[in-house]
Order: C-alpha cells, then structure tokens, then sequence
C-alpha cells in the first residue's frame, strides 16, 4: 500500500502591476527605416513588426 503524499497549501497574495509603454525611435535591422513606436520597457528594439 502507498502513502500519499502530504497535500501543502500554500495562500499566496495577488498583486496587479502596471506597466506602460514608451515612445521609441531606432532603425529596423531588416527594412533599414527609421521607425517610432510605442514599445514596453527593455533594450532598444531591432525590427519594425510586432
């Protein structure tokens, strides 16, 4: 006969965070256009498409 293991539950708070956009303007590595858009936070991005 195998024991079950014990069941551990664990109350883990939620939290909502808001993060928002930035205007961005670089070059497209494959078009080779000058582009502006609204990006998330991060390095600076490479191509045009989503």
């Amino acid at each position: 006969m195998h024991d079950e293991p014990e069941l551990q539950v664990r109350e883990e708070k939620q939290h909502t965070r808001a993060v928002n956009t930035r205007e961005v303007t670089f070059t497209c590595t494959v078009c080779e256009q000058t582009v502006t858009q609204h990006r998330f936070p991060g390095p600076v991005p490479q191509y045009c498409s989503n």
